[in-house]
Formats: structure tokens, C-alpha cells, sequence
């Protein structure tokens, strides 16, 4: 679904950046008590961070899982 709102920014070290995240863990395998479908395939993952981007979610949380 598309994003109707651009995120809200912070900016930290002179660098804007978003408050809001994409987690990025089931970029790369089954992650999530609610995740039924497993590793989402390489262009939904695209489509997934070209829309947060379009949005402006400028941060990704790739933290081990």
C-alpha cells in the first residue's frame, strides 16, 4: 500500500533522518512469530524500500536478529 504521509525527520549529526525504520530481517530469512509467507523475493524487497524511500524512510535497522 502506498505511503500518504513523507516521514518525520530527526536530524543527528547533521544528517536527516527518519523516525521511522524498516526492519530488515526478513529480508534475509523466516523471521516474525506473524510471518507466514518466509523471505520475500527480490523485487517485492525492492518495491518494499523504494516505496519507504518515496515516503521518506531514509534508515534501515540491520541489526542481527
Amino acid at each position: 500500500l502506498p505511503l500518504k504521509k513523507k516521514a518525520e525527520m530527526k536530524e543527528i549529526l547533521r544528517f536527516p533522518l527518519s523516525r521511522l525504520m524498516i526492519g530488515t530481517a526478513q529480508f534475509g530469512f523466516d523471521y516474525g512469530v506473524a510471518n507466514y509467507s518466509g523471505v520475500p523475493g527480490f523485487m517485492d524487497i525492492c518495491a518494499m524500500l523504494e516505496e519507504a524511500a518515496s515516503a521518506g524512510i531514509n534508515c534501515l535497522d540491520t541489526a542481527a536478529a
